[in-house]
C-alpha cells in the first residue's frame, strides 16, 4: 500500500543526484590541492578521474558540469602520467 505520498518516492533521486555531483566536485577539488602539496601526484590523480568521471555521469545534463568533468579527467590523466 502507497499511502497518500506515495506517488513522490520516485522523486527522490532529483535531491540526491545534486548530492552525488556536489561531493564528487568537493573531493575533486580536495585532491586537486593535495597534488599540488604532496608528491604523490599518481594517487590523487586517479582520485581526480574517478570523480571527474562521476560527476560527467551525474551532472553530465548541464553545460558547466560537462566542460568542468572533461577538464578533469584530462587533469587526471596528466596527473597519472606525470613523474
Amino acid at each position: 500500500m502507497q499511502g497518500m505520498m506515495g506517488g513522490m518516492m520516485g522523486l527522490q533521486w532529483m535531491f540526491n543526484v545534486p548530492l552525488v555531483g556536489i561531493s564528487s566536485g568537493i573531493i575533486i577539488i580536495f585532491s586537486s590541492i593535495m597534488m599540488n602539496i604532496q608528491r604523490n601526484t599518481q594517487i590523487y590523480g586517479i582520485l581526480v578521474l574517478i570523480f571527474a568521471v562521476i560527476s560527467l555521469l551525474v551532472l553530465g545534463v548541464f553545460i558547466i558540469g560537462i566542460i568542468g568533468a572533461i577538464l578533469g579527467i584530462i587533469a587526471g590523466m596528466v596527473a597519472i602520467s606525470r613523474r
